[in-house]
């Protein structure tokens, strides 16, 4: 009798344990999932932005050109602002895709130590579950913070490349204005 109350007992706690690694184990398959929905959601962003950028490149080139070649003939000196515009234009397309390299090995390097993290929390389960959770809380909350800031700094080098452009167009428009006016 005592030994079926002990494999009672041993089996509760048995059941307990399990349901809780269970658990243990659908909080972290949640969380991969949503880190690879991240990745993915930033990596198809990243591509669109790309191709939004090379797409309004080709425009831009393909307008400056024309202008150039109706006035070569004209003046030599609007050749050469041309050029300015045109470096001006490859320099915010080269800081605008140094600030995105440089963001995209910041956020592998944070990924990387998250992974670590929680590579360190799953050997450390047996510590209790209380302690999991709070850091696993805490990490997640961590990730909402950085994306909120992530997506704040992208929205920021959007605007300024847009900015950058619409200088540009101007800039060629008051030419076109001035090259008419004469």
């Amino acid at each position: 009798m005592f030994e079926s109350q002990v494999q009672a007992i041993q089996d509760r706690l048995e059941f307990v344990f399990m349901k809780k690694l269970d658990r243990l184990d659908h909080s972290v398959a949640a969380i991969s999932q949503r880190m690879s929905v991240v990745e993915r959601d930033f990596a198809l962003t990243r591509e669109k932005h790309m191709q939004d950028m090379l797409r309004r490149n080709q425009h831009l080139a393909q307008d400056a050109e024309k202008f150039m070649s109706a006035l070569r003939s004209e003046r030599a000196d609007r050749q050469h602002r041309a050029d300015g515009f045109a470096r001006q234009l490859s320099d915010y397309e080269a800081k605008t895709r140094t600030l995105i390299s440089s963001q995209m090995q910041m956020r592998e390097q944070q990924y990387q130590s998250l992974r670590e993290q929680l590579d360190e929390v799953k050997r450390k389960s047996d510590t209790g579950d209380d302690e999991l959770q709070r850091d696993l809380e805490e990490k997640v909350a961590d990730i909402k913070a950085m994306l909120a800031v992530e997506q704040k700094a992208r929205t920021q080098a959007d605007d300024d490349i847009m900015q950058a452009l619409k200088h540009y167009t101007t800039c060629i428009q008051e030419a076109l204005r001035t090259i008419n006016q004469n």
